[in-house]
């Protein structure tokens, strides 16, 4: 028995036109063998499926993320991730951005849910008045940073 390893680049998937919704299927796909059991003829046009690469800048590192600001009245303690399982998803779907010490999971900065990846101006507060007071110092310099760079007016006095 012989077996044959292809790699990703030579392995290609071919899409065809489904013809109940005119979308594009991949013809060695379950919708695609679902429609030849129940007796629909595929054939028309084909085309090869294009592999997804992800955007980079010159240094070959994903761009630094730039969330939209969350002004409004509502309290931080109504919006901020306050379960593990709540940090761990929005660091999954934002990345480490919405986190000032993102490997331990601290500090969150961005709206647990709706809107998504939205940092919150009381949560940025709420992270620099925390860190000063258990000695953060280097995480309350990140939130001066972040703060500075939205153009937020630091936290009254």
């Amino acid at each position: 028995m012989i077996f044959f390893f292809l790699s990703r680049e030579k392995m290609e998937r071919i899409k065809i036109k489904n013809p109940q919704t005119g979308k594009w299927i991949y013809k060695d796909g379950p919708t695609a063998m679902a429609l030849e059991k129940q007796g629909v003829r595929l054939q028309g046009p084909t085309k090869k499926a294009t592999p997804f690469k992800a955007p980079t800048n010159a240094k070959g590192k994903m761009p630094t993320k730039s969330f939209p600001v969350d002004k409004s009245d509502v309290s931080w303690t109504a919006k901020a991730p306050e379960k593990t399982s709540q940090r761990r998803a929005l660091q999954k779907t934002c990345g480490d951005s919405c986190f000032m010490m993102p490997k331990q999971l601290k500090f969150p900065v961005c709206n647990k849910d709706a809107p998504p990846c939205t940092y919150n101006q009381r949560g940025i507060t709420a992270a620099y008045v925390r860190a000063r007071q258990w000695g953060y110092e280097d995480v309350a310099r990140k939130v001066e940073a972040l703060r500075k760079k939205l153009g937020l007016k630091t936290a009254k006095k």
